[in-house]
């Protein structure tokens, strides 16, 4: 950014890619050690073994797919012991949406694809009292409920150990929840947004801001809640992702509901325009939600096209990278 701008990139909130490309590096290494103990305990287990990598593979495969699903569910069971409805239930190729499983639907093409769950913070955040519970407690426990759920299944996969039957399903068992464990680790992850929010009470916003995305309307306590975080960010002068990120949300809810945007915003966007280039050229993770604010910009004729004729946005900055899933909700 110029020296003459009047907003400061907020460095305090970043995460250090360094700490993740280091967990990155840990789980290389552990994943080429597993590898090698794998095939030593079968040795020392059952003497020498005939193996076949499609078999491994296909081993690997299912208790990977296995270990997501008891991770997301620990997430469920947590949010649903709390009262909070889902939206989106993702676990590899497994899918359920609106709070059901009776619309339960297999995509095998995306095996690999991890998972999530999409909470509905409209319906339960719906006054101060429900924030403030939900920070100091039901937060803690919904985003560690993945966690639990996998520490208990390296106890399992321990256990299963001590007999030859179990001990190849064991060894794996324990080595892909270990693997999730120490993912935790690597930024943005249950863990790793837990911790940041709690340094970061500012960013509590971005945490039900998918709200903004997802719904035709958001109730007035949570759009209250967005103003407010908008108002108090660009009034201190300083910005990071999350802030481009609700400030973008924002503005395209409120041209879907046609509301005026804020005067925090509408002074924001001229100095953003001037800037882009500066913000855009920043790492990967501050460009995407950039692109995305300036093609929202563009898209709601809040400038006119002209003042952005310089600009190279990319083709993908329009569509949310969850739009397909969206599709499947009934407030979408």
């Amino acid at each position: 950014m110029s020296s003459s701008a009047d907003y400061v990139w907020d460095k305090t909130v970043e995460y250090s890619s360094r700490w993740n490309i280091l967990i990155v590096i840990l789980m290389m290494t552990m994943i080429i050690i597993g590898s090698i103990g794998y095939f030593l305990m079968l040795q020392s287990v059952f003497g020498k073994v005939d193996f076949s990598i499609f078999t491994f593979l296909g081993k690997c495969l299912i208790i990977y797919i296995f270990s997501v699903l008891l991770h997301e569910m620990g997430h469920l069971l947590m949010a649903r012991q709390l009262e909070y409805p889902f939206r989106i239930f993702k676990a590899g190729c497994m899918e359920a949406y609106n709070n059901t499983f009776r619309n339960f639907r297999l995509r095998p093409f995306q095996l690999l694809s991890g998972g999530f769950v999409m909470l509905n913070f409209n319906e339960v955040i719906t006054s101060r009292e429900k924030l403030n519970r939900f920070f100091e407690k039901d937060f803690f426990y919904i985003s560690f409920g993945g966690i639990f759920a996998n520490l208990f299944s390296v106890l399992i996969g321990i256990l299963l150990l001590f007999h030859p039957i179990t001990v190849e399903i064991g060894y794996l068992f324990f080595f892909y929840n270990f693997l999730i464990l120490l993912a935790q680790f690597i930024h943005p992850s249950d863990f790793t947004k837990f911790r940041f929010i709690q340094k970061n009470p500012m960013q509590a916003a971005g945490v039900f801001s998918e709200e903004l995305v997802v719904n035709k309307r958001v109730n007035s306590f949570l759009e209250n809640l967005f103003h407010s975080y908008i108002g108090d960010t660009l009034s201190n002068k300083a910005i990071d992702p999350h802030t481009l990120a609700i400030i973008q949300r924002v503005i395209e809810y409120n041209g879907k509901n046609k509301q005026v945007n804020s005067k925090e915003i509408q002074q924001f966007i001229p100095w953003y325009i001037a800037n882009f280039d500066s913000i855009s050229t920043m790492q990967l993770r501050n460009r995407i939600p950039a692109e995305r604010l300036l093609y929202t910009i563009l898209e709601c004729n809040l400038v006119k096209h002209t003042e952005l004729k310089n600009y190279k946005i990319s083709r993908y900055a329009n569509k949310h990278p969850l739009h397909s899933y969206y599709l499947k909700l009934k407030e979408y």
